[in-house]
């Protein structure tokens, strides 16, 4: 926001948005990933030029020193690494250190630095790396193209053209050397390289595929002179390079230890060591976390100076969206070391409270909570009937919250707002009773079904969208409104909405909806229906005063619509709505909808920050539509991660602080977008638009505290309105949206700020 004159007022105020064109973007925003560390990929021994252990996981990697209990020196993406989702790590004999990443290829850290290394480092492949490992004076990764050998600042490549047509495989998962060979579990089976020789000359490759293509190892792993492999199937050893004895009938295999203390060691749901007299595998230490449906899975296995560590892994193997921890075997017994940060990376809708504790919707974690603490989560010893596909997150109004997991009904939390659990209590509404887990509190409500999509809130009344997904087309859906929260479940007020009951209302499978001041509600239809609004009138709780635009029908393409995918809203600070489709942005005029040029692709969620800019999230990446320009920021030239995943995205925009908030698979984007009118650190009004319906007060941020501050309104005619002020500064300054006790109409306004010399002039966007 500018200090300007105040008879610059009119032309402040005179900025509208038009259709966009694509822009190249200068100085990009300030890009944050909060993701999650907590599935381990792989376990390493950090070796004789290090101390504690170094993981590779689903969000960086981090090393960890059992000496101090400390994560000291955690490496996560977007900086420094080039992408946050990690294979396998690797410390070398000389100190560097490797990570093999899912997409983009290598990154080595020497001498304090960061190189990344690609194809066009001669990397094979087209950037997926499962493996590293160190042997006969290099380095090598195995890609989703063949085998790399890293020599003279490079990688050789070896596959079918470069080894004479002796090595096949298109992609390698697992490296081990023994007795000179470099043995390879590839896609097409198991090949040895004989270390001595030329990797060009195809006398240097055995082929043993025909033996163990059908075994599905994943890697490998050698104790005393003799080789193992491992994988879906379970263990085996080869007693020759063509015969390859089972030893462990075992689905989903993860890792394997050829340790001293405690011999082979295998990885699976829990951790399991093999007896050579009994042919057996026996449990190794008591105590191994508990899942679900029984154990997690270890998905890492590393010895560190005689002690055995594992990584706890989730219920599923192929589970990488959370883990619990890494775990150190004392005395026969495993100690859990829970590992810090999100708990979880995929994650959905997004709240701040009162208190700014910020609210997020997670995949497989529950529902997960930020406080100055650090993360906490609520599972199923906090009262969850479900962790995973928790959408939802939304204020009760009174200092509490809701959230659903998908199929298991809506859930109250009251007491959230606090690190303790103990204080905690939780109700689950329902359509039908569940026998687990036990203990549940619930209640019977009339939900059409247990699958809520997202929650809105519109002054004391709670929207919850509903669709009939992964059921039959008949499910009873539509949209709900409830008023109240427990602890009272009988002071509840119910309503119902679906095209037998609401007149007007033109499908009942809503995907998402938007409120719009304390009358309207913007729908999104799922399956390419389009969307419809809803005017109740100010008696959200009534259908019989509802007015349908279009009236029984929705909008489509017929309409104006790029697409009949409608996935989100969003209403620009002088009342223009905004939609995102399947198919690109488009705006409302009142009779239909016409697309805004330059913004393209399937665009999942809109927000505008306090200086007016729409930013649009989606499959390609994040658009920003400021004054008829459009920006688009992606992988080319952010750290943006672009998606497109079927479960809803959300977003929204921070008054206070000037971030942009925006769910992904990837974990939870923060963009430092800047604040209300400006630059960050001058002032702005906050929250933008103003409802006052919902009984919130106007505010005032990026000024000084302790000098006395004043604001002037007045309309975008000029008129002076009123004014208010504050002899302690901005922290004490609020409006709830009346003059002399009479209620503001809805308009823009324009308030001029006053606080020592300095003059600042910003809109305020008030919606009723």
């Amino acid at each position: 926001m500018r200090a300007v004159p105040v008879s610059c007022l009119l032309s402040l105020c005179a900025g509208a948005l038009l259709p966009g064109e694509l822009q190249p973007a200068a100085q990009g925003p300030e890009w944050t990933l909060g993701t999650s560390l907590s599935h381990v990929t792989s376990l390493r021994d950090a070796g004789c030029t290090d101390q504690g252990l170094w993981a590779s996981t689903a969000g960086g990697v981090f090393h960890y020193d059992p000496a101090s209990g400390q994560f000291d020196e955690t490496l996560s993406y977007p900086d420094p690494l080039p992408e946050r989702f990690c294979n396998d790590v690797l410390l070398d004999s000389q100190g560097r250190l490797w990570v093999a990443t899912k997409r983009e290829g290598v990154a080595m850290r020497q001498d304090g630095f960061w190189i990344e290394l690609t194809s066009f480092e001669g990397l094979p492949g087209t950037g997926a790396v499962f493996a590293l490992h160190e042997a006969g004076g290099s380095v090598w990764a195995g890609t989703d193209g063949g085998l790399g050998k890293w020599q003279d600042g490079s990688f050789v490549p070896l596959e079918e053209s470069t080894t004479g047509g002796a090595f096949l495989a298109d992609e390698v998962t697992g490296i081990e050397d023994l007795d000179g060979f470099l043995w390879l579990a590839t896609d097409r089976g198991v090949y040895a390289l004989d270390l001595s020789g030329s990797p060009f000359n195809p006398d240097s490759w055995a082929d043993y595929g025909g033996a163990t293509q059908d075994l599905g190892l994943r890697g490998l792993e050698s104790m005393d002179g003799v080789l193992y492999g491992f994988g879906t199937t379970g263990v085996y050893r080869a007693d020759s390079g063509d015969w390859w004895v089972p030893i462990w009938d075992a689905a989903d295999v993860s890792d394997l230890l050829g340790i001293t203390s405690q011999g082979l060691v295998a990885a699976s749901q829990g951790v399991y060591r093999y007896e050579p007299g009994s042919a057996s595998w026996v449990e190794v230490g008591s105590g191994y976390p508990q899942g679900m449906t029984g154990v997690y899975f270890c998905t890492g296995l590393a010895e560190i100076e005689g002690e055995l560590w594992c990584s706890v892994g989730s219920d599923g193997i192929e589970a990488t969206d959370w883990g619990t921890g890494i775990a150190r075997l004392e005395e026969d017994e495993w100690q859990l070391v829970e590992i810090p940060g999100q708990p979880a990376s995929s994650c959905y809708q997004m709240m701040l409270d009162q208190n700014g504790v910020l609210y997020l919707g997670s995949h497989l974690r529950g529902l997960l909570g930020l406080f100055t603490e650090g993360w906490r989560y609520w599972g199923f010893d906090e009262g969850m009937p479900n962790m995973l596909r928790t959408y939802s997150c939304a204020s009760d109004g009174q200092g509490g919250m809701w959230t659903a997991s998908y199929h298991y009904g809506l859930t109250w939390v009251g007491g959230a707002s606090t690190w303790e659990s103990g204080d905690d209590s939780l109700v689950v509404f329902l359509t039908d009773s569940l026998s687990w887990p036990p203990g549940l509190t619930q209640v019977i409500c009339p939900l059409y079904n247990m699958q809520v999509n997202m929650l809105a809130r519109q002054g004391d009344v709670l929207w919850i969208p509903q669709e009939a997904y992964w059921a039959t087309p008949d499910e009873p859906s539509g949209l709900v409104g409830l008023r109240g929260c427990p602890p009272d479940p009988q002071g509840l007020e119910w309503v119902l909405r679906d095209p037998s009951t609401a007149g007007g209302m033109a499908f009942k499978d809503v995907l998402a909806v938007m409120p719009v001041g304390s009358d309207t509600l913007w729908i999104a239809y799922a399956e390419e229906h389009g969307c419809q609004m809803l005017d109740h009138q100010g008696t959200p709780m009534d259908a019989d005063d509802d007015a349908w635009m279009p009236d029984g029908r929705s909008f489509t393409t017929e309409h104006g619509l790029p697409s009949g995918q409608v996935y989100c809203f969003a209403v620009s600070p002088d009342g223009q709505v905004f939609a995102g489709t399947g198919a690109g942005l488009c705006s409302f005029d009142g009779d239909g909808f016409s697309s805004v040029n330059g913004i393209y692709g399937s665009i999942r969620t809109l927000d505008f920050d306090g200086a007016g800019r729409l930013w649009c999230s989606g499959s390609a990446g994040v658009f920003v539509l400021d004054e008829g320009s459009v920006t688009l920021y992606d992988s080319s030239n952010s750290p943006f991660i672009p998606g497109n995943r079927a479960e809803p995205e959300f977003s929204f925009f921070d008054q206070s602080s000037g971030n942009l908030y925006i769910s992904s698979s990837s974990g939870l984007w923060i963009v430092h977008a800047g604040t209300g009118g400006g630059e960050p650190g001058e002032a702005w009004f906050y929250p933008q638009p103003f409802l006052p319906a919902e009984h919130g007060l106007l505010r005032v941020s990026g000024l000084p505290e302790g000098i006395p501050l004043s604001v002037d309104f007045f309309t975008l005619s000029g008129e002076h309105t009123g004014s208010l002020r504050s002899e302690s500064g901005p922290a004490e300054w609020t409006w709830n949206g009346s003059f002399d006790g009479g209620a503001a109409a809805s308009g823009v306004y324009v308030g001029v700020i006053r606080q020592g010399s300095t003059v600042v002039v910003g809109k305020i966007a008030l919606v009723r």
